[in-house]
């Protein structure tokens, strides 16, 4: 936890951009697995972690953007619960710590709330992701059958989705912290990619490494050597010479910012000369992308960039064919390159997502393309420093996909399919970094993870 000063001076910043009304932070409650006792590990919301602090559940807190009061909402603990999880502190005790003065019952949240309501004090809430969140907003201000999220405040998306989105010294320390956990996860697995493995041990390993650090997942870890699967979570198939083992994974620093990062080996220690070639375009972007970002830059124009590198690329192995940016223009690369250059990082793995892709990654300056591919760009608006973003370019050699394509007779100008059949099976390659945008360009963070070709291959020896 950050010292009280952060958290009140979070706040004030908050309540200052709201001018009024009372701002409703609901924490998260633990969600059974099998019954009640035996629940999944608790994870708190983000903004509520960001505002009050507590990654324990059944808290709420209140900013009153009027007066300046604040209050944190949550039990005393019972004996009962003294005997089966030892002492824990009072709920004044719990709000004195994150600089709140006022700690009560979370049964004087749903008379405070009334007694707004009554008044014609505007109450602003973010909206629930988890039904146990509309549940207990719907129970507070008696919405009746309207959906709960109909109402989420859009001013207090906005000013959290500003404040969450400029990381400041102490954020992009946690970080750091998370990719250093990262860095001794991805040791693990470049000594482990042997032939004779399967997928769910080195899965084991680099998870143990978040285990023994105190520390968890930032999401569910992927370690495919069907890397052409984008979210594939199976880790079946054991490993064989030749393979590429695709592996995406993340930790959490102890105050809940997220690392995430990607890395593609060659199984036994060395690429094949095709594999080498195409992880060396994909490399080439993203060492392209990390250079372009700046402040003032699009995403979406880095994105394109990235697209256009790897398109060159291709046509130099006559994947491709044609002029580059024609081939880009219309979509060509996206056979190839499916998904966005990247994301927002921050407490979230996807930072913000919670409140819609569109407007935590999109602005009135650029709004989300149909085109197949761009379709799927999580971030394009310009980038400002404060902002830390992933940028994870990657080439994947989906059959199904390729041969739909084929069969449709798309993009053909610009698309070598005879040559391309020859090379399947390819998977697929990704190369993840997580990024600060400085105020005259940008920081790759944390220590360095190997991703040249040599590298990997001497790390792997």
């Amino acid at each position: 936890m950050f010292a009280p000063e952060i958290y009140r001076s979070r706040r004030l910043v908050l309540r200052e951009n709201m001018g009024s009304g009372l701002l409703v932070f609901m924490g998260h409650v633990d969600a059974p697995r099998t019954y009640a006792d035996n629940a999944y590990p608790f994870r708190q919301d983000s903004s509520f972690l960001y505002y009050f602090g507590h990654a324990q559940p059944h808290l709420a807190g209140v900013i009153d953007a009027d007066t300046g009061h604040e209050w944190l909402f949550g039990p005393n603990p019972t004996m009962d619960e003294t005997i089966w999880t030892g002492p824990r502190p009072g709920i004044q005790e719990l709000a004195e710590r994150v600089g709140v003065q006022r700690g009560q019952d979370m049964a004087v949240l749903g008379v405070l709330l009334e007694r707004a309501h009554h008044k014609g004090t505007p109450i602003h809430f973010l909206p629930p992701y988890r039904e146990e969140m509309r549940l207990a907003l719907h129970r507070l201000l008696g919405t009746g059958c309207e959906p709960v999220a109909l109402k989420a405040s859009r001013p207090l998306i906005n000013a959290v989705i500003a404040q969450r989105s400029l990381k400041s010294e102490w954020e992009i320390a946690e970080i750091e912290a998370a990719l250093e956990i990262s860095a001794a996860m991805y040791g693990h697995a470049f000594a482990s990619a042997r032939p004779g493995r399967r997928e769910q041990e080195i899965a084991g390993m680099i998870e143990g490494e978040v285990l023994t650090r105190g520390s968890r997942l930032s999401f569910q870890s992927i370690v495919t050597v069907h890397g052409e699967v984008l979210h594939n979570h199976l880790a079946d198939q054991i490993l064989k010479k030749g393979d590429l083992l695709l592996i995406d994974s993340g930790a959490e620093s102890s105050n809940g910012y997220a690392s995430d990062i990607t890395r593609t080996l060659p199984v036994g220690g060395q690429f094949s000369s095709v594999q080498r070639d195409i992880y060396s375009i994909v490399l080439a972007a993203q060492q392209e992308a990390i250079r372009m970002l700046r402040p003032g830059v699009m995403f979406k124009d880095v994105h394109l960039a990235a697209a256009r590198v790897m398109v060159t690329g291709l046509c130099n192995m006559g994947i491709m064919r044609g002029d580059v940016d024609e081939a880009v223009a219309c979509g060509a690369h996206a056979l190839f390159f499916v998904h966005g250059l990247g994301h927002m990082l921050g407490l979230d793995v996807h930072d913000m997502e919670s409140f819609g892709e569109d407007r935590v990654g999109y602005d009135a300056s650029v709004t989300r393309s149909p085109q197949f591919g761009l379709h799927a760009l999580r971030l394009a608006r310009e980038v400002v420093p404060g902002f830390v973003v992933t940028v994870e370019p990657g080439l994947y050699f989906i059959p199904g996909l390729i041969e739909s394509w084929r069969r449709q007779g798309r993009c053909t100008a610009y698309i070598n399919y005879d040559v391309l059949a020859s090379m399947l099976p390819l998977g697929g390659i990704r190369i993840e970094d997580d990024v600060q945008i400085m105020a005259t360009g940008a920081r790759v963070l944390g220590p360095s993870i190997p991703k040249t070709v040599s590298e990997i291959e001497a790390c792997m020896a």
